[in-house]
């Protein structure tokens, strides 16, 4: 019997040994580092889409989510949640107007896109020009100044820390945006990319 209980502990060290093996992830390509003539083609992507984690703070509050959002080519719709999904927010971008649901029937739409989520969620987020951010492309025809890891754009420092292979493209991992009021962090687990 105790020759039976080794080989069980034996097998399921194995297994465990196995699983934790098939969930690793290959190590970001840290030697990529930003270009803005690299990433000139994802001004073309019809669609994306992208799961991971997001963390705001300023000066009076701090938050963090699970980020879930879908790029489309008429809309952009954002799912975020807390721990087991607690507090979930559904946006939805569109080229003149947003909608905002924050559960329990409250449901608002605005023209003023900026505004609007300020007021709603207590804190601005440029989210018109963050759809472009996450690709790692400044908000086109919009001034900007480059930096050596990314650029500074409506006062908002982004820069790219690591990045993933995804087809033939290089997608950003990690993501600081920052500006003298608030610091914004993304990780992204994963990417989609549909077609040009």
């Amino acid at each position: 019997m105790f020759g039976e209980y080794k080989k069980f502990q034996l097998v399921l060290f194995l297994s465990v040994i196995f699983f934790l093996t098939a969930c690793t992830v290959a190590p970001p390509q840290q030697e990529i580092k930003y270009s803005e003539i690299r990433n000139q083609q994802l001004y073309n992507l019809l669609q994306w889409h992208l799961l991971g984690r997001i963390a705001m703070t300023n000066e009076t509050d701090s938050w963090s989510a699970k980020i879930d959002w879908l790029h489309d080519v008429d809309k952009d719709v954002l799912n975020l949640s807390g721990p087991l999904g607690q507090g979930a927010v559904r946006i939805v971008l569109h080229s003149d107007s947003i909608m905002i649901d924050q559960g329990d029937g409250q449901v608002g739409v605005s023209k003023n896109v900026d505004q609007y989520i300020k007021q709603q969620l207590g804190f601005f987020v440029p989210l018109v020009a963050l759809r472009f951010w996450v690709v790692g492309l400044n908000e086109p025809d919009k001034p900007f100044v480059r930096l050596d890891d990314g650029f500074s754009q409506f006062s908002w420092n982004i820069k790219y820390h690591n990045y993933v292979q995804v087809g033939d493209d290089w997608m950003p991992l990690k993501i600081s945006i920052k500006n003298n009021s608030a610091k914004l962090k993304l990780v992204i687990d994963q990417w989609t990319i549909n077609d040009y």
